[in-house]
């Protein structure tokens, strides 16, 4: 996924943008096959099928659960200074600061490069680690790349260093909330799971049509975007060291 959009890029630059269909359908019938091939199966010997009032019935009592609604409403709104820069960056990085394409490639693993030094530190963070403290730190090192890439937005180096520190911050922490929401619940993780990324995904694709509509106001400049993100860092601020509080006591299992 951290590729998906320099991938993409590419192929509409040498083909077609109608090849990334194929080649997405291609990587799907390949994801189905490994999956029906090597995925294990663990259901329970004595299961038995859910009917469809059980399965509201269940819905219902996840989606009242407080965690679980502030852990997607968070994933969501943390997300989106790097969704919307998924979209933007092209224009933002080639048209914007006159870049290459191959510069705009680097700018883009710089950025996401980020998500992969933080999935590899996590490795050796959990359990090391309390979910407060992974939460706290993580988000003030996101809203510190939020702040220079907004102060530094001038300069090439600080905006995109920025963007890095920022999605440091957000790879470490994002897992931590998305692991106690699912899990408060104490009903089914899949159920659970399911109901949050529909909350993640509803909140998500609202912040980006409203980010969207902003930023063409200001002719999407590099200011106007930094500066949102910044506004979303606020929010995110407050609602990370909230969830820290709420969920202060819970420990890895």
């Amino acid at each position: 996924p951290l590729i998906g959009p320099v991938i993409g890029s590419a192929i509409i630059i040498a083909f077609d943008w109608r090849y990334i269909f194929i080649v997405t359908t291609i990587l799907a019938v390949v994801s189905l096959i490994g999956l029906a091939r090597n995925m294990p199966n663990n259901k329970p010997v004595d299961h038995v099928a859910m009917n469809i009032k059980e399965i509201i019935s269940t819905y219902i009592k996840i989606i009242r659960t407080r965690t679980l609604i502030q852990g997607g409403l968070i994933i969501a709104i943390v997300s989106l200074p790097m969704i919307s820069w998924i979209g933007l960056a092209p224009i933002l990085v080639m048209q914007i600061m006159g870049k290459s394409y191959s510069e705009y490639v680097i700018y883009q693993s710089l950025v996401f490069g980020g998500f992969i030094v933080s999935s590899i530190s996590i490795q050796f963070l959990a359990g090391r680690f309390s979910f407060h403290a992974l939460i706290t730190r993580g988000t003030i090192l996101a809203f510190a790349g939020l702040v220079i890439s907004f102060v530094g937005c001038q300069s090439n180096y600080s905006f995109i260093g920025g963007m890095f520190l920022a999605s440091l911050g957000i790879g470490i922490f994002n897992g931590s909330i998305f692991r106690i929401a699912i899990t408060s619940t104490g009903l089914s993780n899949s159920m659970s799971a399911a109901m949050l990324n529909i909350i993640q995904s509803t909140v998500l694709a609202a912040g980006l049509e409203i980010l969207n509509s902003l930023s063409n106001i200001f002719h999407y400049t590099i200011f106007s975007f930094t500066a949102l993100n910044m506004l979303a860092g606020v929010i995110m601020l407050v609602l990370c060291f909230n969830y820290a509080h709420h969920v202060k006591g819970r420990q890895w299992q």
